[in-house]
């Protein structure tokens, strides 16, 4: 049986778009609730 090619890459995308969320979503946590970093640009 052959694989199509997005039975590969649509998993890695999936993961890789997840991947960048959960760090901009860390991201602005961390602005958001650290006062230290919080007056810095």
């Amino acid at each position: 049986m052959r694989l199509a090619w997005w039975y590969l890459v649509a998993p890695a995308a999936i993961v890789a778009i997840f991947m960048l969320a959960l760090n901009f979503l860390s991201d602005v946590l961390s602005e958001m609730l650290d006062p230290v970093r919080r007056g810095r640009a």
